[in-house]
Protein backbone atom coordinates (compact mmCIF):
# COMPACT_ATOMS: atom_id res chain seq x y z
CA UNK A 1 0.00 0.00 0.00
CA UNK A 2 2.91 2.35 0.38
CA UNK A 3 4.28 1.60 -2.63
CA UNK A 4 1.38 2.64 -4.55
CA UNK A 5 0.79 5.91 -2.39
CA UNK A 6 4.37 7.05 -3.25
CA UNK A 7 3.85 6.39 -6.83
CA UNK A 8 0.66 8.16 -7.18
CA UNK A 9 1.51 11.05 -4.96
CA UNK A 10 5.19 11.25 -6.94
CA UNK A 11 2.94 11.70 -10.05
CA UNK A 12 0.68 14.18 -8.68
CA UNK A 13 3.89 16.11 -7.42
CA UNK A 14 5.03 15.96 -10.94
CA UNK A 15 1.82 16.22 -13.14
CA UNK A 16 0.88 19.78 -11.14
CA UNK A 17 3.98 21.69 -12.68
CA UNK A 18 4.44 19.50 -15.69
CA UNK A 19 0.77 20.10 -17.15
CA UNK A 20 1.00 23.64 -16.77
CA UNK A 21 4.83 24.19 -18.25
CA UNK A 22 3.20 21.70 -21.53
CA UNK A 23 -0.20 23.62 -21.33
CA UNK A 24 1.65 26.96 -21.62
CA UNK A 25 4.65 25.98 -24.07
CA UNK A 26 1.67 24.97 -26.64
CA UNK A 27 0.10 28.38 -26.41
CA UNK A 28 2.93 29.89 -27.31
CA UNK A 29 3.78 27.72 -30.09
CA UNK A 30 0.10 27.78 -30.92
CA UNK A 31 0.48 31.49 -32.00
CA UNK A 32 3.26 30.27 -34.40
CA UNK A 33 0.72 28.05 -36.35
CA UNK A 34 -2.13 31.13 -36.57
CA UNK A 35 -1.73 31.01 -40.40
CA UNK A 36 -1.79 27.47 -40.60
CA UNK A 37 -4.57 25.53 -41.03
CA UNK A 38 -6.60 24.58 -38.10
CA UNK A 39 -5.52 20.71 -38.27
CA UNK A 40 -1.85 21.21 -37.81
CA UNK A 41 -3.10 22.88 -34.74
CA UNK A 42 -4.96 20.50 -33.89
CA UNK A 43 -2.11 17.66 -33.43
CA UNK A 44 -0.46 19.54 -31.55
CA UNK A 45 -2.46 20.08 -28.82
CA UNK A 46 -2.92 16.00 -29.17
CA UNK A 47 0.58 16.26 -28.68
CA UNK A 48 0.14 18.10 -25.75
CA UNK A 49 -2.59 16.08 -24.41
CA UNK A 50 0.06 12.58 -24.91
CA UNK A 51 2.99 14.11 -23.26
CA UNK A 52 1.14 15.98 -19.99
CA UNK A 53 -0.61 12.52 -19.38
CA UNK A 54 2.55 10.35 -19.95
CA UNK A 55 5.10 12.48 -19.34
CA UNK A 56 4.93 12.33 -15.13
CA UNK A 57 5.34 8.90 -15.86
CA UNK A 58 9.02 9.15 -16.13
CA UNK A 59 9.15 10.49 -12.74
CA UNK A 60 8.52 6.79 -11.06
CA UNK A 61 11.43 5.35 -12.83
CA UNK A 62 13.91 5.89 -9.97
CA UNK A 63 11.08 5.21 -7.09
CA UNK A 64 10.38 1.73 -9.25
CA UNK A 65 13.98 1.06 -9.44
CA UNK A 66 14.21 1.64 -5.81
CA UNK A 67 11.45 0.18 -4.38
CA UNK A 68 11.14 -2.40 -6.63
CA UNK A 69 15.12 -3.50 -5.33
CA UNK A 70 16.39 -3.61 -8.47
CA UNK A 71 19.74 -4.70 -8.55
CA UNK A 72 23.14 -2.97 -10.27
CA UNK A 73 23.84 -3.43 -13.93
CA UNK A 74 26.61 -5.12 -12.52
CA UNK A 75 24.57 -7.44 -10.57
CA UNK A 76 23.08 -9.11 -13.53
CA UNK A 77 26.14 -8.50 -15.90
CA UNK A 78 29.62 -10.49 -14.64
CA UNK A 79 31.18 -8.93 -16.96
CA UNK A 80 30.40 -5.30 -16.16
CA UNK A 81 32.48 -3.29 -14.08
CA UNK A 82 31.05 -1.44 -11.60
CA UNK A 83 31.58 1.90 -9.27
CA UNK A 84 30.57 2.04 -5.49
CA UNK A 85 27.35 3.97 -5.29
CA UNK A 86 26.47 4.04 -9.13
CA UNK A 87 23.64 2.05 -9.98
CA UNK A 88 23.88 2.71 -13.91
CA UNK A 89 24.49 0.32 -16.32
CA UNK A 90 27.24 3.13 -18.01
CA UNK A 91 31.04 2.71 -17.89
CA UNK A 92 33.05 6.05 -16.91
CA UNK A 93 33.74 6.87 -20.16
CA UNK A 94 30.16 6.28 -21.53
CA UNK A 95 27.13 8.69 -22.00
CA UNK A 96 24.13 8.37 -20.44
CA UNK A 97 21.25 10.98 -19.81
CA UNK A 98 20.46 9.32 -16.62
CA UNK A 99 23.74 11.43 -15.70
CA UNK A 100 21.60 15.12 -16.04
CA UNK A 101 18.16 13.97 -14.56
CA UNK A 102 17.90 16.43 -11.24
CA UNK A 103 15.74 15.21 -8.64
CA UNK A 104 14.37 17.01 -6.26
CA UNK A 105 12.68 15.12 -2.77
CA UNK A 106 9.94 16.02 -1.02
CA UNK A 107 7.85 15.10 1.83
CA UNK A 108 4.33 14.57 2.90
CA UNK A 109 2.86 14.08 5.90
CA UNK A 110 1.60 10.38 6.35
CA UNK A 111 -2.37 11.62 6.24
CA UNK A 112 -1.41 14.17 3.56
CA UNK A 113 -0.42 11.68 1.84
CA UNK A 114 -3.05 8.78 2.25
CA UNK A 115 -5.35 11.60 1.60
CA UNK A 116 -3.95 12.49 -1.75
CA UNK A 117 -3.98 9.39 -3.13
CA UNK A 118 -7.63 8.81 -1.64
CA UNK A 119 -8.61 11.61 -3.62
CA UNK A 120 -6.91 11.43 -6.75
CA UNK A 121 -8.14 7.64 -6.68
CA UNK A 122 -11.80 8.58 -6.18
CA UNK A 123 -11.51 11.66 -9.21
CA UNK A 124 -10.20 9.32 -11.60
CA UNK A 125 -12.81 6.74 -10.84
CA UNK A 126 -15.29 9.21 -10.89
CA UNK A 127 -14.22 10.16 -14.70
CA UNK A 128 -13.47 6.80 -15.80
CA UNK A 129 -17.31 5.43 -14.60
CA UNK A 130 -18.67 8.95 -16.15
CA UNK A 131 -16.95 7.84 -19.26
CA UNK A 132 -18.32 4.76 -19.44
CA UNK A 133 -22.01 6.01 -18.47
CA UNK A 134 -22.13 8.34 -21.40
CA UNK A 135 -21.15 5.57 -23.62
CA UNK A 136 -24.28 3.83 -22.22
CA UNK A 137 -26.22 6.50 -23.09
CA UNK A 138 -24.76 6.80 -26.37
CA UNK A 139 -25.19 3.35 -27.13
CA UNK A 140 -28.89 3.74 -26.07
CA UNK A 141 -29.79 6.48 -28.14
CA UNK A 142 -28.29 4.46 -30.79
CA UNK A 143 -30.92 1.58 -29.73
CA UNK A 144 -33.60 4.07 -30.76
CA UNK A 145 -32.89 5.38 -34.35
CA UNK A 146 -33.89 4.07 -37.50
CA UNK A 147 -32.54 3.83 -41.00
CA UNK A 148 -34.08 6.24 -43.33
CA UNK A 149 -33.84 7.14 -46.61
CA UNK A 150 -32.85 10.98 -47.48
CA UNK A 151 -35.28 12.86 -49.79
CA UNK A 152 -33.66 13.63 -53.96
CA UNK A 153 -32.07 17.14 -52.25
CA UNK A 154 -30.65 15.77 -49.39
CA UNK A 155 -29.75 12.35 -51.11
CA UNK A 156 -28.03 14.56 -54.29
CA UNK A 157 -25.92 16.75 -51.06
CA UNK A 158 -24.68 13.89 -49.77
CA UNK A 159 -23.20 12.13 -53.08
CA UNK A 160 -21.46 15.68 -53.18
CA UNK A 161 -20.14 15.36 -50.12
CA UNK A 162 -18.95 11.38 -50.96
CA UNK A 163 -16.97 12.69 -54.22
CA UNK A 164 -15.26 15.60 -51.87
CA UNK A 165 -14.15 13.86 -49.28
CA UNK A 166 -13.59 10.29 -51.09
CA UNK A 167 -15.55 8.72 -48.48
CA UNK A 168 -17.66 5.46 -49.01
CA UNK A 169 -21.09 5.65 -48.27
CA UNK A 170 -22.06 6.26 -44.38
CA UNK A 171 -25.32 4.75 -43.17
CA UNK A 172 -28.25 7.29 -42.29
CA UNK A 173 -30.25 7.55 -39.60
CA UNK A 174 -33.05 9.25 -38.20
CA UNK A 175 -33.28 10.24 -34.23
CA UNK A 176 -35.81 12.15 -31.71
CA UNK A 177 -33.07 11.74 -28.73
CA UNK A 178 -30.52 13.24 -30.86
CA UNK A 179 -31.07 17.44 -32.14
CA UNK A 180 -28.37 17.88 -34.54
CA UNK A 181 -26.45 15.58 -37.19
CA UNK A 182 -24.07 13.78 -35.48
CA UNK A 183 -21.80 11.11 -36.24
CA UNK A 184 -21.45 8.08 -33.85
CA UNK A 185 -19.59 4.57 -34.31
CA UNK A 186 -16.00 3.35 -34.14
CA UNK A 187 -15.88 0.73 -36.92
CA UNK A 188 -18.95 1.57 -38.65
CA UNK A 189 -19.85 5.49 -38.35
CA UNK A 190 -23.46 6.17 -38.40
CA UNK A 191 -24.71 9.81 -39.49
CA UNK A 192 -27.66 10.37 -37.36
CA UNK A 193 -30.05 13.06 -38.22
CA UNK A 194 -32.83 14.82 -36.15
CA UNK A 195 -36.08 14.28 -37.09
CA UNK A 196 -36.57 18.24 -37.41
CA UNK A 197 -33.85 18.49 -39.54
CA UNK A 198 -35.93 16.62 -42.32
CA UNK A 199 -38.81 18.99 -42.37
CA UNK A 200 -36.98 22.48 -41.75
CA UNK A 201 -33.83 22.43 -42.53
CA UNK A 202 -32.90 24.27 -46.16
CA UNK A 203 -31.03 23.38 -48.92
CA UNK A 204 -28.34 26.27 -48.08
CA UNK A 205 -27.68 24.77 -44.81
CA UNK A 206 -28.51 21.27 -45.83
CA UNK A 207 -24.72 20.81 -47.64
CA UNK A 208 -22.69 22.82 -45.37
CA UNK A 209 -24.20 20.51 -42.10
CA UNK A 210 -23.51 16.99 -43.72
CA UNK A 211 -20.15 18.39 -44.92
CA UNK A 212 -19.10 19.49 -41.19
CA UNK A 213 -20.44 15.95 -40.25
CA UNK A 214 -18.68 13.64 -42.89
CA UNK A 215 -15.36 15.38 -42.38
CA UNK A 216 -15.29 13.90 -38.24
CA UNK A 217 -16.12 10.35 -40.58
CA UNK A 218 -12.92 11.29 -42.52
CA UNK A 219 -10.88 12.53 -39.78
CA UNK A 220 -11.68 9.34 -37.42
CA UNK A 221 -12.46 11.86 -34.81
CA UNK A 222 -14.95 9.34 -32.64
CA UNK A 223 -12.46 6.96 -31.94
CA UNK A 224 -9.92 9.59 -31.32
CA UNK A 225 -11.86 11.55 -29.12
CA UNK A 226 -12.58 8.10 -27.08
CA UNK A 227 -8.82 7.64 -26.97
CA UNK A 228 -8.33 11.70 -25.83
CA UNK A 229 -11.21 10.80 -22.80
CA UNK A 230 -8.54 8.02 -21.89
CA UNK A 231 -5.49 10.22 -21.77
CA UNK A 232 -6.93 12.70 -20.00
CA UNK A 233 -8.21 10.19 -16.91
CA UNK A 234 -4.85 10.15 -15.23
CA UNK A 235 -4.82 14.07 -15.23
CA UNK A 236 -8.25 14.75 -15.18
CA UNK A 237 -7.67 16.18 -11.46
CA UNK A 238 -5.61 19.33 -13.36
CA UNK A 239 -7.63 22.06 -14.13
CA UNK A 240 -5.54 23.06 -16.89
CA UNK A 241 -6.70 19.91 -18.33
CA UNK A 242 -9.89 21.07 -19.47
CA UNK A 243 -8.05 23.90 -21.20
CA UNK A 244 -6.21 21.30 -23.07
CA UNK A 245 -9.17 19.65 -23.69
CA UNK A 246 -11.32 22.43 -24.49
CA UNK A 247 -8.32 23.95 -27.51
CA UNK A 248 -8.64 20.04 -28.83
CA UNK A 249 -12.29 19.88 -29.23
CA UNK A 250 -11.80 23.88 -30.53
CA UNK A 251 -9.03 23.13 -33.35
CA UNK A 252 -11.19 20.02 -34.33
CA UNK A 253 -14.27 21.79 -34.77
CA UNK A 254 -12.00 24.27 -36.90
CA UNK A 255 -10.56 21.73 -39.01
CA UNK A 256 -13.88 20.20 -39.71
CA UNK A 257 -15.17 23.70 -40.68
CA UNK A 258 -11.97 23.97 -43.55
CA UNK A 259 -12.92 21.06 -45.07
CA UNK A 260 -16.31 22.02 -45.23
CA UNK A 261 -15.93 25.19 -46.42
CA UNK A 262 -13.49 23.97 -49.29
CA UNK A 263 -16.67 22.43 -50.87
CA UNK A 264 -18.70 25.45 -50.95
CA UNK A 265 -17.93 28.71 -53.44
CA UNK A 266 -16.80 30.66 -50.68
CA UNK A 267 -16.17 30.71 -47.01
CA UNK A 268 -18.17 33.64 -45.93
CA UNK A 269 -20.94 30.95 -47.50
CA UNK A 270 -19.92 28.84 -45.43
CA UNK A 271 -19.91 31.06 -42.43
CA UNK A 272 -23.30 32.80 -43.16
CA UNK A 273 -24.66 29.28 -43.32
CA UNK A 274 -23.32 28.44 -39.75
CA UNK A 275 -24.99 31.65 -38.51
CA UNK A 276 -28.59 30.78 -40.23
CA UNK A 277 -28.21 26.88 -38.84
CA UNK A 278 -28.10 28.66 -35.45
CA UNK A 279 -30.90 30.98 -35.73
CA UNK A 280 -33.18 28.40 -37.11
CA UNK A 281 -32.19 26.26 -33.91
CA UNK A 282 -32.87 28.82 -31.66
CA UNK A 283 -36.22 29.61 -33.31
CA UNK A 284 -37.63 26.35 -33.68
CA UNK A 285 -36.01 23.91 -31.11
CA UNK A 286 -36.15 24.02 -27.14
CA UNK A 287 -33.65 24.97 -25.02
CA UNK A 288 -32.69 21.57 -24.23
CA UNK A 289 -32.43 21.10 -27.87
CA UNK A 290 -30.04 24.36 -28.56
CA UNK A 291 -27.19 22.86 -26.79
CA UNK A 292 -26.45 20.69 -29.93
CA UNK A 293 -26.37 21.63 -33.40
CA UNK A 294 -23.04 21.60 -35.03
CA UNK A 295 -21.19 21.93 -32.00
CA UNK A 296 -22.19 25.80 -32.01
CA UNK A 297 -23.73 25.89 -28.48
CA UNK A 298 -22.04 23.07 -26.62
CA UNK A 299 -18.53 24.40 -26.60
CA UNK A 300 -19.59 27.97 -27.30
CA UNK A 301 -17.58 28.34 -30.15
CA UNK A 302 -19.14 29.72 -32.78
CA UNK A 303 -17.87 33.14 -32.88
CA UNK A 304 -14.40 31.58 -32.99
CA UNK A 305 -15.28 29.31 -35.86
CA UNK A 306 -17.26 32.43 -37.92
CA UNK A 307 -13.89 34.71 -37.42
CA UNK A 308 -11.32 31.71 -38.33
CA UNK A 309 -13.92 31.36 -41.70
CA UNK A 310 -13.49 34.94 -42.48
CA UNK A 311 -9.94 35.54 -41.36
CA UNK A 312 -8.48 37.80 -43.86
CA UNK A 313 -4.43 36.96 -43.07
CA UNK A 314 -1.87 35.89 -44.65
CA UNK A 315 -2.31 32.11 -45.01
CA UNK A 316 0.87 29.68 -45.84
CA UNK A 317 0.91 27.41 -48.23
CA UNK A 318 0.94 23.21 -47.28
CA UNK A 319 4.40 23.26 -47.88
CA UNK A 320 5.19 25.84 -45.39
CA UNK A 321 2.10 25.14 -43.24
CA UNK A 322 3.89 21.81 -43.18
CA UNK A 323 7.48 22.94 -41.93
CA UNK A 324 5.75 25.43 -39.23
CA UNK A 325 3.55 22.38 -37.94
CA UNK A 326 7.29 20.22 -37.70
CA UNK A 327 8.94 22.98 -36.08
CA UNK A 328 6.38 23.64 -33.55
CA UNK A 329 6.12 20.17 -32.64
CA UNK A 330 9.81 19.62 -32.41
CA UNK A 331 9.87 22.43 -29.97
CA UNK A 332 7.68 21.03 -28.01
CA UNK A 333 8.87 17.87 -27.88
CA UNK A 334 12.11 19.15 -26.65
CA UNK A 335 10.56 21.32 -23.61
CA UNK A 336 8.81 18.02 -22.78
CA UNK A 337 12.28 16.48 -22.63
CA UNK A 338 14.24 18.79 -21.08
CA UNK A 339 11.20 18.77 -18.51
CA UNK A 340 11.72 15.24 -17.78
CA UNK A 341 15.53 15.72 -16.63
CA UNK A 342 13.81 17.52 -13.65
CA UNK A 343 11.52 15.56 -11.40
CA UNK A 344 9.90 15.09 -7.77
CA UNK A 345 10.29 12.32 -5.59
CA UNK A 346 8.05 11.48 -3.31
CA UNK A 347 10.39 10.91 0.29
CA UNK A 348 9.62 7.87 1.68
CA UNK A 349 8.08 8.12 5.19
CA UNK A 350 10.00 7.03 8.62
CA UNK A 351 10.72 3.62 9.11
CA UNK A 352 8.49 1.51 11.57
CA UNK A 353 10.61 0.00 14.74
CA UNK A 354 8.98 -3.50 13.07
CA UNK A 355 10.71 -2.91 9.70
CA UNK A 356 14.15 -1.93 11.66
CA UNK A 357 13.68 -4.87 13.98
CA UNK A 358 13.29 -7.40 10.99
CA UNK A 359 17.08 -6.55 10.06
CA UNK A 360 18.65 -6.61 13.43
CA UNK A 361 20.78 -9.25 14.79
CA UNK A 362 24.45 -10.66 14.07
CA UNK A 363 24.03 -12.37 10.82
CA UNK A 364 26.87 -15.12 9.91
CA UNK A 365 27.63 -16.47 6.18
CA UNK A 366 29.82 -19.74 5.99
CA UNK A 367 32.41 -21.17 3.19
CA UNK A 368 32.50 -24.99 4.12
CA UNK A 369 31.47 -25.12 7.59
CA UNK A 370 33.08 -21.97 8.55
CA UNK A 371 32.28 -18.27 9.01
CA UNK A 372 33.69 -15.90 6.64
CA UNK A 373 31.37 -13.02 6.64
CA UNK A 374 29.91 -11.49 9.85
CA UNK A 375 26.93 -8.42 9.54
CA UNK A 376 26.13 -6.85 13.31
CA UNK A 377 23.02 -4.85 12.94
CA UNK A 378 21.56 -2.93 15.36
CA UNK A 379 18.11 -0.58 15.45
CA UNK A 380 18.82 2.65 16.65
CA UNK A 381 17.40 6.09 16.13
CA UNK A 382 14.88 4.92 13.19
CA UNK A 383 18.11 3.91 11.56
CA UNK A 384 20.07 0.48 11.12
CA UNK A 385 23.77 0.81 12.47
CA UNK A 386 26.53 -1.69 13.12
CA UNK A 387 29.84 -3.24 11.37
CA UNK A 388 30.31 -6.10 8.59
CA UNK A 389 33.41 -7.65 8.82
CA UNK A 390 36.38 -7.80 6.19
CA UNK A 391 37.07 -11.12 3.99
CA UNK A 392 39.31 -12.36 2.09
CA UNK A 393 37.49 -14.43 -0.82
CA UNK A 394 38.76 -16.31 -4.19
CA UNK A 395 36.07 -16.64 -6.77
CA UNK A 396 35.70 -18.49 -9.93
CA UNK A 397 34.77 -16.64 -13.50
CA UNK A 398 31.30 -17.18 -12.88
CA UNK A 399 31.32 -15.53 -9.09
CA UNK A 400 31.09 -18.77 -7.29
CA UNK A 401 33.46 -19.06 -4.05
CA UNK A 402 36.38 -20.70 -4.70
CA UNK A 403 37.80 -20.27 -1.19
CA UNK A 404 36.93 -17.44 1.54
CA UNK A 405 37.68 -16.53 4.97
CA UNK A 406 37.50 -14.07 7.44
CA UNK A 407 39.42 -10.96 8.58
CA UNK A 408 40.13 -9.28 11.96
CA UNK A 409 39.23 -6.28 10.40
CA UNK A 410 35.10 -4.51 10.45
CA UNK A 411 34.23 -1.43 8.38
CA UNK A 412 31.17 0.90 10.22
CA UNK A 413 28.12 0.98 8.23
CA UNK A 414 27.07 4.21 6.97
CA UNK A 415 24.58 4.13 5.51
CA UNK A 416 21.46 2.06 5.30
CA UNK A 417 18.00 2.37 3.34
CA UNK A 418 15.78 -0.34 4.22
CA UNK A 419 13.13 -1.11 1.74
CA UNK A 420 10.72 -3.68 2.44
CA UNK A 421 12.44 -6.95 2.72
CA UNK A 422 15.37 -5.68 1.34
CA UNK A 423 18.18 -3.35 3.06
CA UNK A 424 20.80 -1.64 1.02
CA UNK A 425 24.01 -0.95 2.88
CA UNK A 426 27.07 1.42 2.72
CA UNK A 427 30.29 0.74 4.47
CA UNK A 428 32.14 3.88 5.30
CA UNK A 429 36.00 2.62 5.15
CA UNK A 430 38.27 1.80 1.66
CA UNK A 431 39.41 -1.47 1.02
CA UNK A 432 36.74 -4.01 2.09
CA UNK A 433 37.76 -6.88 -0.04
CA UNK A 434 41.19 -8.53 -0.26
CA UNK A 435 41.58 -10.59 -2.96
CA UNK A 436 44.19 -12.81 -4.24
CA UNK A 437 45.03 -9.65 -7.08
CA UNK A 438 45.21 -7.03 -3.83
CA UNK A 439 43.45 -4.72 -1.25
CA UNK A 440 40.38 -3.15 -3.31
CA UNK A 441 40.23 0.48 -3.01
CA UNK A 442 37.14 1.34 -3.53
CA UNK A 443 34.24 0.80 -1.24
CA UNK A 444 31.09 -1.55 -1.58
CA UNK A 445 27.27 -1.21 -1.17
CA UNK A 446 25.33 -4.92 0.02
CA UNK A 447 21.79 -6.10 -0.64
CA UNK A 448 20.74 -7.85 2.24
CA UNK A 449 17.27 -9.86 1.34
CA UNK A 450 15.22 -11.48 3.52
CA UNK A 451 14.73 -15.04 2.80
CA UNK A 452 12.81 -16.30 5.83
CA UNK A 453 12.70 -14.92 9.93
CA UNK A 454 16.42 -16.49 10.41
CA UNK A 455 17.88 -16.19 6.65
CA UNK A 456 18.43 -13.97 4.45
CA UNK A 457 20.89 -13.68 0.76
CA UNK A 458 23.58 -10.61 0.57
CA UNK A 459 24.93 -9.73 -2.68
CA UNK A 460 27.30 -7.06 -3.18
CA UNK A 461 25.59 -4.14 -5.47
CA UNK A 462 28.57 -2.06 -5.91
CA UNK A 463 32.05 -4.44 -6.35
CA UNK A 464 35.73 -3.24 -7.02
CA UNK A 465 36.59 -3.05 -10.75
CA UNK A 466 38.58 -5.60 -12.28
CA UNK A 467 36.68 -8.58 -9.94
CA UNK A 468 33.67 -10.65 -11.12
CA UNK A 469 30.35 -10.32 -9.28
CA UNK A 470 30.33 -12.67 -6.81
CA UNK A 471 27.43 -14.73 -6.02
CA UNK A 472 24.84 -14.01 -3.39
CA UNK A 473 25.82 -15.11 0.15
CA UNK A 474 23.73 -17.05 2.52
CA UNK A 475 23.35 -15.75 5.44
CA UNK A 476 22.06 -16.95 9.23
CA UNK A 477 21.25 -14.66 12.16
CA UNK A 478 22.40 -16.02 15.26
CA UNK A 479 20.11 -17.16 18.68
CA UNK A 480 19.83 -13.71 20.81
CA UNK A 481 21.83 -14.53 23.44
CA UNK A 482 19.63 -15.69 26.86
Amino acid sequence: MEMTERLVTTYLANAVWMVCLIAVSTMLLDKLLRHCPSAYRHVLWVMALIFASILPLTSLRNTLSVDGNVLTASARNPNTDSFPGNTGTSSPNSFSLQQYRHQRAVAFAPLLTHLLTAIYLVLVIHHGLSLCWAWHRTRKALRSTRRRSLPPHQSAAMVDCYAALQLGRVSVASSYDFQSPVVVGVWRPRLILPEWFFSEASEEELLPALCHELAHVHRHDFVLNLVYEVLLLPISFHPVSALIKSQIEQSRELACDEVAAGNLPTRTAYARSLVNIAQTMAATSSSDRSRYALGLFVTDTLEVRIMNLLKKGNRLDKTWGRSQAAFACCLLVASCLMASAFSLQVARGRNTPAELKQFAGTWEGKFKGKTFVTLKLAAKDDKIAGTVSRVNIQMSSSGELTDASALAREDTISEAAPKGKVLRLSTKAKGHVSTSAGDSEQSIQYDMRLGGTDQADLQIAGAPTRMPVPAAWKLERKPAAP
